[in-house]
């Protein structure tokens, strides 16, 4: 997410959690703004846009506030943790298990007082499932993102029942260009470990901006 008002009427709609999008060159990238200062650290763009507008700051106090990387630099997603104040981290690369770990040692206690870390799934076939069993004690949620073809007409019953039958390590997430047509089949997933959906730009009608007739449209289905 990226625009602040866009954030804010989203917000109202009681989501669980939103993500900024922090991987180089993807369109949805959150910026950063130099303090010009070597003692104070620089800004987000939320704070740049308050400062300049004299908005009202925004309130994070009912939702979780995602980073999303990509096989950044550590240092990177510390700064972005501090600056943007974030909960958790979604990690959509090839972070391991050392990586998060040292990540979380690093933050915890010292920036933040707790950290939760997704670790996205690329799921091209459901053998791939087994990719998140190493990431238990690590990684706080999985986040399968389904290649689309698994969610058509002629798979949507066998990726629901896979999902149903595999003994997952962490509670799980389930995304990937999900729209209304598909959610009641989705409602047949059992699993004690399904947390609910990860979506994006399958609700926007703009890029960056989150359609809010759309999300209220989704969440009428669930």
């Amino acid at each position: 997410m990226y625009e602040k008002e866009n954030i804010r009427a989203v917000i109202e709609q009681g989501v669980e959690c939103i993500g900024f999008n922090f991987e180089q060159g993807n369109p949805r990238f959150v910026k950063m703004y130099s303090s010009y200062s070597g003692i104070q650290p620089d800004y987000s763009s939320l704070q740049i846009d308050t400062i300049k507008k004299n908005n009202k700051i925004l309130s994070f106090t009912n939702v979780k506030t995602f980073g999303v990387f990509k096989d950044d630099m550590p240092q990177n997603i510390i700064t972005r943790i501090y600056n943007f104040k974030l909960t958790g981290v979604q990690l959509n690369g090839d972070e391991d298990t050392v990586m998060i770990d040292n990540l979380k040692a690093t933050v915890i206690d010292d920036i933040v007082p707790s950290l939760d870390v997704i670790k996205t799934i690329e799921v091209n076939s459901y053998d791939d499932f087994s990719k998140a069993l190493p990431f238990k004690g690590h990684a706080d949620m999985i986040f399968f993102n389904f290649n689309p073809d698994l969610f058509s007409t002629q798979n949507l019953s066998k990726t629901v029942d896979a999902l149903n039958r595999f003994v997952s390590p962490l509670p799980f997430l389930v995304g990937g260009l999900i729209d209304t047509t598909i959610l009641n089949s989705l409602r047949e997933i059992k699993n004690e470990a399904f947390l609910g959906l990860n979506v994006d730009s399958e609700i926007e009608t703009k890029e960056r901006l989150k359609d809010i007739e759309k999300l209220k449209s989704l969440q009428q289905f669930l």
